[in-house]
């Protein structure tokens, strides 16, 4: 007997006792739900698989809480304390268990503000979530903390102000132990700071207020957006340090290495285009040193770390900023090598446009070199390749074009229609919408055809009426049979008559009817009720006579269209 599937798993309540909604005013309660939503849904990870329905649940509370909040209140200003958040001195999260506590879980790692701006989109919060649920693991030996992982994430619209860490009591060694094992490797006795001194009485605390232009520049040294000038600060000091000779250049390395990931981590192009430039120009003598130089130089720009600063693109702009291409320009390699690696690794929109730019560079000397790769390169990079071609040359978009038109992938032939579309008609335009014409994907057979009708292709009838024919035998259903009907009319008025002529002609006495035959009246009688004169009526009505049910419906409407076309009435 099969045994009933297990209940699902439970989703946590919103009356949780340990950690429930705060605040006292709509903005700190609205506040209260999104940090509550990111705390349950981090924490969720560890409770349940990723995929169960209760993590679906979780997340969807968390993007509703989010939208809730920043579509009326704007940004969302944290106080970090030990087991509180607090904006504007208004409590809106409160939790004292430390296994459970989000605002603990921060403390303790040393965050004390977090900044969100209404502008942070869901991937940004998503992979917020995701550190959080990392911290909530409890691992502490193997991995980077909180500001680390914050700072490394490269947010565009989360800040976060931090000092040293606290590091929780998990009750490994006793101070007792610590202070003998200290003592025992300084060499001195244990007790050679005691007895601890006699404190007077406490003062009082006297402070001057500071005026806030004066606090600015010390809260703007602080905050995220000044770290990589002062990364770019420190590359200059250990350059430095090691031409004094007061540190060797292979121990300066790893720092470098570190300060190269993070400056790509924050796609901030400024600083690493002059840190790139400061080492190139770097007056090193030893040829090991100098090699160890060049090895970090080239990996600037290799693919990996490419994409990674192409991310920073904003999704509103055009292409590639003008220091990217600099940085390009500093460095030896072959970088339309490692940008077209770029198109294959990258996913997002916005990177793979600023790519695409950076290629259409090289179009007008290594267009050969273009061609010749995306004839082998998978779909999406052959149809973006194609299009970074064509946008910096039309001549060279039309050879990759016709290197491209034994691929059926849709993206490609997409990319094909668009660039047919803004290329002059000529016999090669026709030749490919030919090709076209027939594509196996039927949005393009469409478009393609709707290319032929309504830029009068004549290089392209012949084609049309070949697949016509041939696919007729097959299926051809009625919105295809009428757009191609429409196409050859405008294409070739002469010819398409003669071609619809035969179509429509009754059959002989001994004449069997064939299927593929009926399915062309549909192309005959879409194409004649678009021509002027008699003859295309008369054809039309004499087909109608002999017709079944579906096509005298459709040699009804088309009838309709034509006479209110006639009267000047349009549609």
């Amino acid at each position: 007997m099969a045994q009933p599937p297990p209940p699902p798993a439970p989703v946590e309540s919103v009356d949780d006792p340990e950690e429930r909604l705060s605040g006292t005013t709509p903005r700190g309660q609205a506040a209260s739900g999104l940090l509550v939503s990111l705390a349950r849904a981090a924490r969720s990870f560890l409770l349940y698989d990723p995929s169960n329905e209760a993590i679906r649940h979780f997340l969807e509370k968390l993007r509703s809480s989010a939208d809730s909040y920043f579509n009326v209140y704007g940004d969302l200003d944290l106080e970090v304390r030990p087991f509180e958040l607090a904006t504007a001195g208004e409590v809106i999260y409160l939790d004292r268990d430390r296994e459970r506590s989000l605002a603990f879980r921060l403390f303790r790692d040393g965050v004390r503000r977090v900044l969100l701006r209404p502008e942070v989109n869901w991937p940004e919060l998503l992979k917020f979530l995701e550190i959080m649920s990392i911290r909530y693991t409890g691992v502490r030996q193997t991995e980077d903390d909180l500001v680390v992982l914050l700072w490394r994430a490269g947010f565009r619209h989360i800040e976060v102000e931090a000092v040293e860490g606290l590091e929780a009591d998990d009750g490994g060694e006793s101070d007792a132990m610590i202070r003998a094992q200290a003592a025992t490797f300084a060499g001195v006795p244990e007790t050679f700071d005691l007895p601890a001194p006699t404190l007077g009485p406490p003062a009082p605390v006297a402070y001057v207020p500071l005026a806030p232009e004066l606090l600015a520049p010390l809260v703007e040294e602080d905050g995220t957006y000044a770290v990589p000038g002062l990364c770019e600060r420190l590359v200059e000091e250990l350059t430095n340090a090691s031409l004094r000779g007061e540190i060797p250049f292979a121990e300066v390395l790893p720092s470098l290495r570190e300060l190269r990931d993070f400056l790509l981590g924050e796609g901030t192009i400024h600083p690493l285009l002059r840190t790139a430039r400061l080492l190139r120009d770097l007056p090193l003598e030893d040829p090991a040193d100098q090699e160890g130089r060049d090895q970090l130089i080239m990996t600037f720009a290799d693919p990996g770390s490419l994409a990674r600063l192409l991310r920073s693109v904003p999704r509103d702009a055009r292409g590639a900023s003008q220091e990217v291409v600099e940085l390009l320009d500093l460095l030896p390699g072959d970088h339309l090598r490692t940008l077209v690696k770029v198109l294959e690794i990258e996913k997002g929109e916005s990177a793979r446009r600023a790519a695409r730019t950076l290629i259409e560079n090289y179009v007008a000397t290594r267009a050969e070199w273009l061609q010749a790769y995306l004839t082998t390169a998978d779909a999406s990079v052959a149809a973006e390749l194609l299009r970074a071609i064509s946008h910096a040359s039309l001549e060279h978009g039309l050879q990759a074009a016709e290197r491209l038109v034994e691929r059926h992938e849709m993206e490609v032939e997409f990319e094909m229609l668009h660039l047919l579309g803004r290329a002059p008609v000529t016999p090669q335009i026709g030749r490919l919408l030919g090709r076209l014409v027939a594509s196996p994907h039927d949005e393009i057979r469409l478009r393609a055809m709707e290319a032929v009708r309504n830029r009068a292709v004549v290089s392209a009838f012949r084609p049309l009426v070949e697949y016509l024919k041939r696919v007729a035998q097959i299926r051809l259903d009625e919105p295809e049979a009428a757009m191609a009907g429409e196409a050859m009319a405008r294409a070739d008025a002469m010819a398409a008559l003669a071609q619809f002529r035969e179509w429509a002609r009754p059959p002989g006495l001994f004449t069997v009817v064939l299927p593929g035959h009926v399915r062309l009246h549909f192309v005959a009688v879409a194409g004649l009720t678009t021509m002027p004169g008699e003859e295309p009526e008369r054809l039309v009505t004499a087909l109608k006579t002999r017709a079944e049910a579906p096509l005298q419906a459709f040699i009804i409407q088309a009838m309709i269209r034509r006479r209110r076309n006639m009267r000047g009435g349009g549609g």
